[in-house]
C-alpha cells in the first residue's frame, strides 16, 4: 500500500523523511528493521525515522497549538516533560477505558 501511494505521487525518486509511528513500529525493532529494507528497495532516496513518542502526543500537542493559547509554549513543554508518567498512570489505575 506504501508503495502503490508513493508511486501515485511521485515520491519514490525523491528525498523525503519515513516517520514511523504506531506501537508495532516503535516496539518492534526487527519489524521496523524489514520495513526500511523493503522500502529502500523502490524509494532509496527516503530516510526513516521512527518517532520516539506516540503519535497521541502530536495530536495532543495540535490541539493545544490550536487553542491558540498565550501558554503554548509552557504548556507543550509539561506535556512533553510528564506525558510518559501521565500515560503510566493510566495502565494502571483501574479497567482500561473500552472493553470488549
Amino acid at each position: 500500500m506504501f508503495q502503490a501511494a508513493s508511486e501515485r505521487l511521485e515520491m519514490t525518486g525523491e528525498s523525503y523523511t519515513l516517520v514511523g509511528t504506531g506501537s508495532v513500529i516503535m516496539h518492534s525493532a526487527i519489524y521496523w528493521a524489514r520495513l526500511c529494507e523493503q522500502v529502500r528497495k523502490f524509494a532509496p532516496l527516503l530516510t526513516p525515522r521512527r518517532s520516539p513518542h506516540p503519535a497521541v502526543l502530536g495530536m495532543a500537542l495540535e490541539g493545544l497549538r490550536r487553542q491558540q493559547l498565550p501558554q503554548y509554549n509552557q504548556a507543550a513543554a509539561k506535556l512533553l516533560a510528564t506525558y510518559r508518567d501521565v500515560m503510566k498512570q493510566g495502565t494502571t489505575n483501574g479497567p482500561p477505558a473500552i472493553s470488549g
